[in-house]
C-alpha cells in the first residue's frame, strides 16, 4: 500500500496536470482533485483520471513528491467541482482539506474540465 501511495506521489509530482499549463504556477507538487456531479472524487493526472476515496485522498496531501535528489511537500491544490455537484460532498471535502493545512483561500479553484475517468 505504502509503495503504491509513494509511486502515486511520484506519479502526481513528475506530470503536469490536465489543463494545467505550467507547473511554476502551482509549484513543482501540485494535488489537482475533483467532485464530480454524483459526488465522487477524482485524482487528475496526465495520464489519466481516477476515481479516489475519501482516506487516499487524505493520505496524498501528506505524501510528499519524492525523487531522489529533491524530496518536497505538496505544494498547491487545485480544486475542480462539477455543476450540480453535491454541496455536502463539497463541503465534506473542504473540510478534509482544511484538516490537511489547505485552507480555503490556499485552494486554487479551477473550471470543471469534463473529466473522463479511466476504467
Amino acid at each position: 500500500m505504502r509503495a503504491a501511495i509513494l509511486a502515486f506521489v511520484f506519479a502526481v509530482c513528475i506530470s503536469t496536470a490536465v489543463g494545467q499549463s505550467s507547473s511554476a504556477a502551482y509549484g513543482p507538487c501540485s494535488v489537482r482533485i475533483a467532485v464530480a456531479k454524483d459526488g465522487s472524487f477524482f485524482d487528475i493526472l496526465r495520464n489519466g483520471v481516477y476515481k479516489r476515496s475519501p482516506r487516499t485522498l487524505e493520505q496524498e496531501l501528506h505524501g510528499e513528491c519524492y525523487n531522489d535528489a529533491n524530496p518536497s511537500q505538496v505544494t498547491s491544490v487545485v480544486l475542480e467541482i462539477a455543476d450540480g455537484a453535491p454541496p455536502a460532498r463539497t463541503e465534506f471535502l473542504y473540510k478534509l482539506l482544511e484538516r490537511n493545512g489547505w485552507a480555503r483561500a490556499k485552494v486554487l479553484i479551477e473550471p470543471w474540465s469534463g473529466l473522463k475517468p479511466r476504467q
